[in-house]
């Protein structure tokens, strides 16, 4: 089989050297650092997504999840050059759903969802 321009493209940036894996792994683990900073209950979600509970440190940035959410994305820009985005809510399914399904598009990138319980 011949090989084509792409081909080659595909095969030199495999041979760059860089271990993509452990340079992602890196990067979301400054991330976690960043948030660590503002709790200590983070439960890692996946390599690139937690779960965090602030409900206990939410009176020392403020006491709006909003604003704290924006102060968190601000400090993970400024210290890694990522772009992060949240989902707030009562519990961590309502969390993920909105950060799935809603934050990527909302502009800012975070969205909170209040759930109304009778």
């Amino acid at each position: 089989m011949a090989s084509t321009g792409e081909d080659k493209k595909i095969n030199r940036l495999g041979d760059t050297g860089w271990d993509l894996d452990e340079a992602f792994q890196a990067q979301s683990q400054r991330e976690y650092t960043v948030i660590e900073e503002f709790t200590d209950l983070v439960e890692p979600y996946s390599i690139d997504q937690l779960f965090a509970d602030f409900t206990g440190s939410m009176h020392l940035f403020g006491n709006d999840p909003v604003d704290l959410a924006k102060q968190i994305q601000d400090k993970i820009y400024n210290e890694t050059g990522v772009y992060a985005r949240a989902g707030i809510g009562e519990n961590k399914i309502i969390s993920k759903l909105c950060c799935d399904m809603i934050a990527k598009k909302a502009e800012g990138g975070i969205k909170i969802i209040h759930m109304l319980m009778k």
